[in-house]
């Protein structure tokens, strides 16, 4: 499985898996990747969603430029979604790389990401039932 497949896959995985979790140590062992490329995973998310970021904030630049405020009012919660996932995704970077990469930094690794699951899944909930 090349790179760009394994990262869809990793994609797809969590995406089966919401609201539950899967951890990092469960991710490495189903890929057979290590923390060290789980790292790179997140980061080539990261960047995805950076893309991502880029190309909704050209269409809020163009609704804005032609005057279309039900496009801009529409765009808002993408603007606000995609500011979520990058706060997420930077955070379990940041985790990882305050952990570092020695023999018991998995462990800590899928606590972090365990708990960045449970509490996108609380707030998740929560949004849920204030819709309701």
């Amino acid at each position: 499985m090349n790179r760009t497949a394994r990262l869809y896959a990793i994609v797809e995985e969590l995406r089966a898996a919401s609201p539950g979790a899967r951890t990092a140590s469960w991710l490495a062992d189903r890929f057979e990747v290590s923390v060290r490329t789980i790292k790179e995973v997140f980061q080539a998310i990261l960047d995805h969603e950076k893309k991502v970021t880029a190309a909704i904030n050209a269409a809020v630049k163009q609704a804005q430029a032609v005057d279309d405020h039900s496009a801009f009012e529409f765009l808002q919660w993408f603007v606000m979604e995609q500011r979520e996932e990058i706060k997420t995704f930077q955070g379990v970077l940041d985790r990882i790389d305050l952990i570092g990469d020695g023999p018991q930094s998995l462990y800590y690794i899928d606590k972090e990401v365990e708990a960045i699951a449970a509490a996108s899944a609380a707030s998740s909930g929560a949004a849920a039932q204030g819709a309701a």
